[in-house]
Order: C-alpha cells, then sequence, then structure tokens
C-alpha cells in the first residue's frame, strides 16, 4: 500500500478505543443484548447479537457479531464474520473475514477484510477505507472513497474522491469528485460516471475514457502504476498487519477481563508476589511440571481419564493464557510494592507493557525463555498460594 501511515494511525486508534471503551462490560460464549443500554458497552463473546439500541459506543470481539439495532456513537468491531444491519451514529472501525454493511453511517468507516459488502441501501455520511482481498460498493458514500487490495466492484455513488489500487476494479458506479484509479485490470461498464478530472493506470496502457466523463478530463498516469510482483507482499504484509492487529485485540481483551471479572483474585495475587518469591516460584514450577504428569499418570489409569481430560484443558487453558495472566498479576504487585493507587483501566496499561516485556524477554536466545517462565512461574504461585492457602485464613470465624 502505498500510504503505510494510515494502518499504523488505524492500530493506534484501535487502542486508544479500547482504552476509552468503559462503563458496561459484558461477556459469554454466546450474548444477545435485548434491553437498551445508555451508556457505553464493551462486550465478547462467541456469538454476539445487539438487537437493542445503544446510546454510546460499542467495543466488541467475537467470531460472529451481529448489528440489528441502532448505535448512536462509534463503533469498533473485530470478528470473522461481521452483519451491520442497523443504522450507526458515529464511526466505525472494523476488522474481520466477512464483514457486510446493510444500513447507514453518520461517520467514517474503516474496514480490514478479506471480503467486504456495502449494501445500495447504505448510506456512510464520511469517508469510507476499505483494505480486502474483495468489495463490493453498491451505496453511498458521502465523502470520499479509497479502496487498497485484490478486487473491486464499485456500483454505487462516491459523492467525494474515488482513489482505488487494486489488481481489478470494475466500475458501473458514479465518481462526482476527483478520482485516481490503478489497476491491472480495469473494466468501465456503461453506466460508470465522472464528473471531475480522473487519472488512471492500467497494465495494459492507455484506453479512451471519454464515454465515461461527464465533466473533467481523464488521464493515463504511469506514476500510479502497480510494482511488478509487488501485489503478493502488499497482501502478505496487509494478512501480517491485520494478524497482529487481532492479536493485540485479543490480549487486550483477555487483560480487561481479568482485571475487571476477576478484580479479587489478581489483586490479591499480586500482593502476595513479593511476600514469599521463592515460595511462590516453587508453586508455580510444580504446577507447570507436575500437572502434565498427574494427566498421564491419569490417562494412564483408565478409571481417571474423566478426570485426566479437566487436567488436560486447565494445562492448556494455562499454557495459552500463560502471559495475559501473569502479566494482570504482576501489575498489582508492582501497584502494591509502590503503593500506587491505579484504576482499573491503568492497571489494564500496565499489564499490557508487562505482557509486551515478559514477550520480547523471552524473544533473548536461551536465557529469555528462562528469565520469563521465572516471572510466570512465580505469578501462578501466588496465584495458587492465594487459592488454596490465603482464602482459607480468610474465612469468616464462627462463635
Amino acid at each position: 500500500m502505498k500510504n503505510v501511515y494510515r494502518p499504523l494511525l488505524l492500530a493506534l486508534t484501535l487502542f486508544s478505543y479500547l482504552i476509552a471503551c468503559s462503563t458496561d462490560l459484558k461477556a459469554g460464549e454466546e450474548k444477545v443484548i435485548s434491553n437498551p443500554i445508555h451508556e457505553n458497552l464493551y462486550v465478547a463473546a462467541g456469538s454476539l447479537s445487539i438487537e437493542a439500541r445503544i446510546q454510546g459506543d460499542v467495543c466488541a470481539a467475537g467470531n460472529t457479531i451481529t448489528i440489528r439495532d441502532t448505535i448512536t456513537e462509534d463503533l469498533m468491531a473485530a470478528g470473522s464474520d461481521i452483519l451491520m444491519d442497523a443504522y450507526l451514529g458515529g464511526d466505525a472501525r472494523v476488522f474481520g473475514e466477512h464483514i457486510n454493511v446493510m444500513q447507514g453511517i453518520g461517520g467514517e468507516l474503516i474496514v480490514f477484510g478479506a471480503k467486504v459488502f456495502i449494501d445500495k441501501d447504505a448510506k456512510i455520511e464520511g469517508d469510507v477505507i476499505i483494505y480486502a482481498g474483495y468489495a463490493e460498493v453498491n451505496g453511498t458514500v458521502g465523502r470520499n472513497l479509497s479502496f487498497s487490495g485484490g478486487e473491486l466492484i464499485q456500483r454505487g455513488t462516491v459523492k467525494g474522491k474515488l482513489k482505488v489500487r487494486a489488481e481489478d476494479l470494475r466500475m458501473r458506479g458514479t465518481a462526482r469528485g476527483a478520482s485516481s484509479l490503478a489497476a491491472r485490470n480495469l473494466t468501465l461498464e456503461k453506466d460508470a460516471r465522472f464528473y471531475q478530472d480522473v487519472e488512471f493506470w492500467q497494465e495494459k496502457g492507455t484506453s479512451d475514457l471519454s464515454p465515461y466523463m461527464f465533466g473533467g478530463k481523464a488521464r493515463f498516469n504511469e506514476a500510479l502504476a502497480l510494482s511488478e510482483g509487488g501485489a503478493d507482499w502488499k497482501y502478505l504484509g496487509l494478512s501480517l498487519f491485520v494478524f497482529w492487529v487481532l492479536y493485540a485485540f485479543s490480549v487486550l481483551l483477555t487483560l480487561i477481563l481479568l482485571v475487571f471479572l476477576f478484580h479479587k483474585i489478581v489483586s490479591e495475587s499480586g500482593q502476595l508476589v513479593s511476600r514469599a518469591y521463592l515460595q511462590n516460584f516453587g508453586y508455580g514450577a510444580a504446577y507447570f511440571l507436575g500437572l502434565p504428569l498427574l494427566t498421564l499418570f491419569l490417562f494412564v489409569t483408565v478409571i481417571g481419564i474423566p478426570l485426566g481430560l479437566v487436567t488436560l484443558h486447565l494445562y492448556l487453558f494455562s499454557l495459552l493464557f500463560a502471559y495475559s495472566i501473569s502479566a494482570v498479576i504482576l501489575a498489582e504487585s508492582i501497584k502494591t510494592r509502590y503503593k500506587k493507587n491505579w484504576g482499573k483501566w491503568n492497571t489494564v496499561g500496565i499489564a499490557a507493557l508487562v505482557f509486551l516485556g515478559l514477550k520480547l524477554i523471552s524473544f533473548i536466545p536461551f536465557l529469555g525463555i528462562f528469565i520469563a517462565m521465572v516471572f510466570i512461574g512465580t505469578a501462578f504461585g501466588s496465584l495458587l498460594f492465594y487459592l488454596f492457602t490465603a482464602r482459607k485464613k480468610q474465612a469468616p470465624v464462627s462463635v
């Protein structure tokens, strides 16, 4: 992509939105929002359906996200299949595999996806920026439309500027502003309309665009040419960027859920970290080394297979979320050690930095992974010590 700064700005926007979204936090495997919410909504679920009006911003993550009722402010969504079938009053930043926009948007739309479809009934008041392998734009864009990716079919109306860099562009819609088109295969159908100047490039060279010009002039511009063989690495770079953005989104989401839903547990565990480093590390090491041995033993003894399945899932869960859980506990430990009066969102921010630090340390050959495991083992050890020892001491005494 020619403009490499916009994706970076988009990533920063993603993180700022995640930090800003608060107030109502919901999570679950399957979630249906059926009652109106008069504040911001932060929600994560395997399957999410919004079927009631949201009077605020929405930050959503899930495999399937369906929006059936109005969101009055901004939307931030990341998932596999995303259907936006209701009016959105603010801006939309959407990351996904299949994205369908069926209704109007009061602000701008920024989309990263494999396949993007904008319905003919969709009227988007602001700019539309699309990075996708395939996209169809059938609705009305109130300002500028920018596309970078594989194939674009443009059947709608663009009231501002049209900028396209694609392998294939098929246009039968209208562009009322100036246009810049670069495509290896450029197809203009009979309904295509341009009302201002057009600069274009296509692999086969110049051609006559006068039948489609209703104002302005068309000019072939070799400077717009797509580099030979450049598309593949651009798409690879885009895919990697989207992957890392979604990975960062999932990590930050995990940290938020841990801080908000399990605040007492991680807070108490964090306070225990510095009290007995070696003891906590011993507990953690025993857990990570002993649990797989216990699982193996249970599987060998046929009668213990059901319990073995439980311990196996527990061990895999621990490995999957080891860095996230440890980051939150260590952040709480820092908070306690330095007597900081952080709120939950500040804790999430510190935990994100700790997570990043642990990951960077683990990249150091040989020694790095050992250091990271010491921190993780100590954090898990303090968690185990709290769950099995400290909580018992806090139990009320009957008189």
